[in-house]
């Protein structure tokens, strides 16, 4: 089942033209955003660690929902499993003039400074010494494109054996929203033909 799970990710990740074919909606961001940490909850709680979300503020931004779930879910999953048992995960938003501001923090194992250039790119597996199938180098070349999808961006704040920061920002501001409509018709056009 696990091979089985990492083939479809890797055939899954090679056709995201394909797969991105949901429109952009509208967001309650306080509402869709607890609901996506509260789903992580179970995954801290089976390896005895303290999550903590703090409530996010009202925000109505647009977006690929199924994408931003997947994508949130992979953030805060990596963070449990580079996470000790019995350590912390937090996750807390901030709104700024620009953008929707997504932070996942852990006090985990860390990420070296050779490697954070590279996390991004697809197959790359930072800690070569831990065999786990499971890790198939795609999850954090997936945050990127979706992002990217979005006008958005992350960044990484890391250091070994003290935990890591990502902070994604999502668009908010008005100009980004035709981008997405304009997005959605060139979608749909390309679809019908």
């Amino acid at each position: 089942n696990q091979m089985n799970d990492k083939v479809v990710e890797i055939v899954e990740a090679n056709r995201k033209e394909d797969r991105n074919t949901e429109d952009f909606v509208k967001v309650n961001t306080k509402v869709f955003f607890y609901d996506e940490c509260e789903r992580c909850r179970g995954l801290a709680k089976e390896k005895d660690i303290t999550f903590t979300v703090k409530s996010p503020p009202f925000d109505e931004i647009f977006c690929l929902k199924r994408s931003i779930s997947t994508m949130l879910q992979n953030l805060i999953s990596n963070a449990v499993k580079y996470t000790q048992k019995g350590g912390k995960v937090r996750v807390d938003f901030a709104i700024t003039p620009n953008y929707f501001k997504i932070n996942v923090r852990d006090n985990g194992i860390g990420i070296s400074k050779q490697d954070l250039p590279y996390i991004f790119e697809k197959y790359f597996i930072a800690d070569k010494t831990r065999n786990d199938i499971k890790n198939s180098g795609l999850g954090l070349a997936n945050v990127k494109y979706v992002l990217e999808q979005h006008g958005g961006f992350v960044k990484v704040k890391s250091k070994p054996q003290k935990g890591s920061t990502f902070s994604v920002y999502l668009p908010r501001e008005k100009k980004e929203r035709k981008y997405f409509e304009d997005y959605n018709r060139v979608i749909k056009i390309a679809i019908m033909t």
